[in-house]
Formats: C-alpha cells, sequence, structure tokens
C-alpha cells in the first residue's frame, strides 16, 4: 500500500491472498491494512496537504489542474471502458462454465 509517497507492507505483516476463482489460486498478495496503517495513511495525508504544494497554490492554479486532470480522464476513458468491458464479458463467460455447487464462492 501507499503511505506518504512509499510502498509499505502493513505494520502487522498481515497480508491478503485473493483467490482467481476459476483456478482457486491466489493470484497476488497484498498488505491487509489496520488500525495503525489507517493513522499512518491520515498523518501522511494530512503532512502532505499542510506542507506540500497543493496548500501553497491559488485557486486558479488548482483549477487549472484540475481541468488537467479532467482533460487526462476523458483522454483515457474509452480504452478503460473497453477493458472493463471485455472484463465483464469474460467473467460472464466464465461465470456460465462454473460448478453450480458453490465451490467458486468458498473461502
Amino acid at each position: 500500500m501507499l503511505i506518504g509517497g512509499e510502498w509499505v507492507d502493513a505494520r502487522s505483516g498481515a497480508t491478503l491472498e485473493p483467490v482467481n476463482p476459476f483456478t482457486g489460486q491466489a493470484w497476488a498478495e497484498t498488505p491487509r491494512a489496520g488500525p495503525e496503517d489507517v493513522d499512518a495513511a491520515v498523518r501522511a495525508a494530512r503532512a502532505a496537504f499542510d506542507d506540500g504544494p497543493w496548500r501553497r497554490l491559488t485557486g486558479t492554479d488548482r483549477a487549472r489542474l484540475m481541468r488537467r486532470l479532467g482533460r487526462a480522464q476523458r483522454r483515457h476513458a474509452r480504452p478503460v471502458q473497453a477493458g472493463l468491458r471485455l472484463l465483464c464479458r469474460s467473467l460472464t463467460t466464465l461465470e456460465g462454465l462454473a460448478p453450480r455447487d458453490g465451490r467458486w464462492y468458498r473461502g
């Protein structure tokens, strides 16, 4: 997880392993954030706001950056939408192949 601009593990060392329902295999390992991690993230966000450049920008400069972000989102929206449509179609296809006894959904 990203806290204060750095990739960090959970302070507890806990992780999550999402499982591919089709293969039954874990496909990733990700930190499982706990209360200490949330507190650290909130402190980092507060420090970034208090000490970072955003606070010193004028309203005009903030608006300029937000418009730039909006243009970037619009520019990339179609490829993202196409990828999501493909993912949804793939999941629908896989669901049709799934065992009907609930094995996919067991933890």
